[in-house]
């Protein structure tokens, strides 16, 4: 890697090493997260698209994304303890900064969502297809449950209330 490194005109750049690495920049996937957390869909798939059309694998995007979810958990579960994420201390401030509009059983569920995605995206003929469906996905409420309930308007009827004609209603023949 240092002789890819010493091809580079200086002054080599973070981004650079990055790319090299073939890992997501920090800024990249704290700017995904933020997509997220603010329920943009387009901000989204725009910082999504950026990062693929860059040349970026969609399994290391996933795995960058599971990393940044794994991090905020740990903001939330113990904040006086920044060693225990990966994220460095450079992007560690506006990481936490993040994580206020996130509750911890919102990070819990993206976790869960993520689980066993990689595999779908490495079986995909079409994996950036299916990483821009699966983040699209986090965007959807967590408990999909009470959304299916509240979408459903059930009507009950009063036959009482409604005026039939008795004679009208006998006289039909089955069909």
């Amino acid at each position: 890697m240092l002789d890819q490194l010493s091809l580079l005109p200086p002054p080599i750049k973070l981004e650079s090493i990055w790319e090299l690495l073939g890992s997501i920049p920090e800024k990249d996937l704290l700017k995904l997260v933020d997509g997220i957390a603010q329920k943009n869909p387009v901000a989204l798939l725009e910082t999504a698209r950026e990062l693929l059309d860059r040349g970026l694998d969609p399994i290391a995007l996933l795995q960058g994304l599971a990393e940044v979810l794994r991090d905020l958990i740990l903001i939330h579960s113990a904040p006086n303890r920044p060693e225990l994420s990966n994220i460095s201390k450079d992007f560690y401030t506006e990481l936490s900064e993040i994580g206020k509009s996130i509750n911890i059983e919102q990070l819990l569920h993206w976790q869960a969502q993520l689980k066993g995605s990689e595999s779908q995206l490495r079986q995909s003929f079409q994996p950036r297809l299916w990483l821009e469906v699966l983040l699209l996905g986090l965007l959807a409420k967590k408990d999909q449950e009470n959304i299916t309930k509240n979408s459903h308007i059930t009507q009950s009827i009063d036959l009482n209330e409604i005026d039939l004609d008795k004679d009208k209603v006998s006289n039909l023949e089955p069909i």
